[in-house]
């Protein structure tokens, strides 16, 4: 007669009469198992020894065990016992239990236990497993893992007897939150090819200490030919990876995120880091910080290893929109953070409103080294007030590039509060129905030449490209002339709107009449098609409005 041991272990419930010989096939392994024979249901007194892996147990009534260790659980092949007399018929399962319930949190994993009845039966039969839901809890040959908060069912059914089956309900909870984390989208480009910049800055998070337990800094790189090796990170350019401050080293969660490198310009690739991130280091507040180049509606993080592929403002809102449908979330995240050049532009804030509650961001192009991480991480280490932590940003850059009263220093910085974002949408865009109405037949290009005259722009000489103007100084200017003037109804409305929108606003004395926001306006005389057409289109801005109100006095007819 011949049983098969995959369990581990054969165990009978009634003596054998006449056994003459046990065989163990190990599979040309050591067996490590022991065999055990007796005159009571549960033998443990006497042990056989074998000759050649042959157990011999004295002929007569005797009841066995044949047990094996738990390291070498896959060294049986087969069992074989020789008998005097015809042998048993082994007893197979008629019924099997899983644990009713359980819990587990997110990201981590148990084993349910599988209980066969009657005792003693064979438990050599498979189990199949199956999850009602695997976006909440995931299940593989009895292990199950929580992807994320919820409740499912987990059904284990015997394939032996598909009638035998039995559930567990799993409820999937959140880790405890931490205070803060903060996301960094490190995007290097040639900012860090040529010049190793967002090295440099890790350098400046990495030299602040008193990092409390429950604050995280998370960090995926990407988008730069080479890094920097003179700092020791060893930071990859061939694939995208993943760090956490800790100790003030960097500390590598994922060296290759992809088997193959992912462009940083790609919505998926953002809402991957974010899922993960989130699912990682669960806070209270979560901030996502962008670092690289920006172009307004043009995008910002600029994949120098893709083309310069980037990611455009509808990207950004499907990535952060992704990711907080995949993690059941409803509640807005802290603040978005732009380290990149012109980005605190209101259509891009008024996309990212229905997510976070504030946006820091420049309007103008941003000195190539960013914001000055060590006079701002110290107030997130101390875990002050958001808006205190934000004021920081600010202010410290404005400080690194000569200070406000420096007129060589042109960098702007602002947070905004974003639930006014909708408000000041309304006002704008009435403002824009009543200021078309105003301008009659005005021609475009006399419009446009005096905006560009009059009203204070970024870039430069690349307004023409990026279209950049400060929209307080739009209206005001326009207030301020007769020919223009919409009325007083529609202006006090903008500024009224602005000035709840824009929580703080610093700037160089070089910067001019800065205060905080952008407006797009598209007024190059060459007609600038490829901005209308592929960045500032109705999937890009929901200031529809304003939008045709620049076709139509922004010389793109």
């Amino acid at each position: 007669m011949q049983f098969k041991a995959s369990a581990g272990y054969i165990y009978n419930s009634s003596p054998i009469n006449g056994i003459t010989s046990i065989t163990i096939d190990s599979g040309n392994k050591t067996w490590g198992g022991s065999v055990y024979y007796g005159n009571s249901s549960k033998p443990a007194a006497n042990q056989a020894s074998s000759t050649n892996g042959k157990y011999v147990i004295p002929a007569g009534n005797s009841y066995f065990n044949i047990i094996k260790d738990s390291q070498y659980a896959g060294y049986i092949k087969s069992i074989t016992i020789e008998y005097s007399t015809t042998p048993p018929t082994p007893i197979n399962p008629t019924g099997i239990s899983i644990p009713s319930s359980t819990e587990i949190g997110v990201g981590s994993s148990k084993t349910l236990d599988v209980t066969f009845t009657p005792s003693g039966c064979n438990t050599n039969k498979g189990i199949s497993w199956i999850s009602s839901n695997s976006s909440i809890v995931s299940v593989s040959q009895g292990t199950i893992t929580g992807v994320k908060a919820g409740t499912a069912t987990i059904t284990a059914t015997s394939t032996y007897d598909t009638n035998l089956k039995s559930s567990c309900t799993v409820t999937v909870t959140q880790q405890k939150a931490d205070t803060w984390t903060i996301l960094m989208y490190v995007c290097g480009a040639d900012l860090e090819s040529e010049s190793g910049l967002a090295s440099g800055d890790f350098e400046e998070i990495l030299s602040v200490r008193n990092q409390p337990d429950d604050v995280n800094i998370v960090i995926q790189t990407g988008g730069a030919k080479s890094w920097d090796s003179s700092y020791g990170y060893g930071i990859n350019a061939s694939y995208n990876q993943r760090y956490h401050v800790e100790n003030r080293q960097l500390v590598c969660d994922n060296s290759k995120v992809y088997n193959t490198y992912t462009s940083m310009g790609v919505s998926t690739t953002l809402k991957d880091f974010i899922t993960w991130g989130m699912q990682t280091y669960p806070a209270e507040k979560t901030g996502l910080v962008f670092w690289n180049h920006g172009g307004g509606m043009r995008g910002v993080c600029y994949d120098e290893k893709k083309s310069d592929d980037s990611l455009k403002n509808s990207e950004i809102k499907s990535a952060v929109s992704g990711a907080m449908t995949t993690l059941n979330r409803t509640e807005k995240l802290e603040f978005i953070g732009f380290d990149a050049c012109l980005m605190q532009v209101q259509d891009i804030a008024e996309f990212m409103s229905p997510y976070f509650n504030y946006m820091v961001g420049s309007e103008e192009s941003e000195a190539g080294y960013g914001w000055d991480y060590d006079n701002w991480v110290d107030d997130l280490y101390a875990k002050k007030d958001t808006t205190v932590i934000l004021k920081a940003i600010c202010d410290s850059f404005i400080a690194d590039n000569g200070g406000v009263s420096s007129t060589r220093n042109d960098q702007t910085l602002s947070y905004l509060n974003l639930q006014y974002a909708s408000e000041y949408k309304t006002a704008w865009e009435n403002f824009a129905s009543a200021l078309s109405t105003k301008l009659g037949s005005t021609s475009a290009n006399t419009f446009s030449s005096w905006v560009v005259s009059n009203v204070k722009h970024y870039a430069d000489s690349d307004y023409n490209y990026f279209h950049l103007f400060d929209a307080k100084d739009f209206v005001n200017k326009v207030a301020s002339n007769s020919s223009y003037n919409p009325g007083s109804t529609y202006t006090s409305a903008v500024l009224t709107a602005h000035s709840k929108l824009v929580g703080y606003s610093t700037c160089g004395k070089g910067a001019g009449n800065s205060y905080g926001l952008c407006c797009v306006y598209v007024c190059t005389q060459d007609r600038d098609y490829a901005l209308i057409n592929n960045y500032y289109t109705t999937s890009e801005t929901n200031f529809t409005t304003w939008r045709t109100f620049c076709t139509k006095y922004g010389d793109l007819k």
